[in-house]
């Protein structure tokens, strides 16, 4: 996690307008409530990717070739939401606090969908 967590805190360092619009650096509070958010997770399943809305919010997502996909979203309120795509099931949630989002069923599900197709990648 510590690659991730550097990318994260990286994001807070770029320019403004780094998007080539007017893109602004991550929120900090984004960026610690996705790290914080993290450590709900199995530290032994693969890690997602990160990146970065031109809003400053941070998102990290895992995409499988098998059509799942699954981002999460910090806003910077101590809370988060997802989407999650599986073939031609699409899912969004509401804003869930911080702490327990990776508890959620419909989160779970699609979590350890991709997770486990990560699992069989590497």
């Amino acid at each position: 996690m510590d690659s991730l967590e550097q990318l994260l805190r990286s994001y807070q360092n770029l320019a403004p307008g780094w998007d080539g619009y007017s893109g602004v650096p991550a929120h900090p509070c984004s960026v610690e409530d996705a790290l914080v958010w993290l450590t709900t997770l199995p530290a032994d399943n693969p890690q997602p990717l990160s990146m970065l809305a031109g809003d400053g919010e941070v998102s990290l997502y895992w995409s499988c070739p098998e059509g799942i996909y699954l981002e999460v979203s910090f806003p910077g309120d101590a809370t988060c939401h997802f989407i999650a795509n599986r073939d031609f099931e699409r899912y969004g949630s509401n804003d869930l606090p911080l702490l327990i989002a990776a508890q959620d069923s419909e989160f779970l599900r699609f979590y350890n969908l991709a997770t486990e197709k990560k699992r069989h990648e590497n």
